[in-house]
């Protein structure tokens, strides 16, 4: 079951990542190094990875903002 759930949260954090365009990456080359190591090491490219992508791209925490109209300065 662990062994399970690894794989679905890795696949989630893969799929992630293949999602994002090469131009969310600082460095011409970050992505291909993030699949490298997510692929040659998994429990550490997952881990390091993970703390990555929630360190630039939070998850909201409340789901979709709400628009709010804009107050006009007078």
């Amino acid at each position: 079951m662990i062994l399970g759930l690894f794989v679905w949260s890795w696949r989630y954090e893969f799929l992630y990542l293949m999602a994002l365009p090469d131009d969310a990456f600082p460095g011409r080359r970050d992505k291909l190094v993030w699949i490298l190591l997510l692929i040659a090491l998994p429990p550490l490219g997952f881990w390091t990875f993970r703390a990555y992508r929630v360190q630039h791209w939070p998850e909201p925490a409340h789901g979709p903002l709400e628009a709010k109209p804009v107050q006009e300065m007078a």
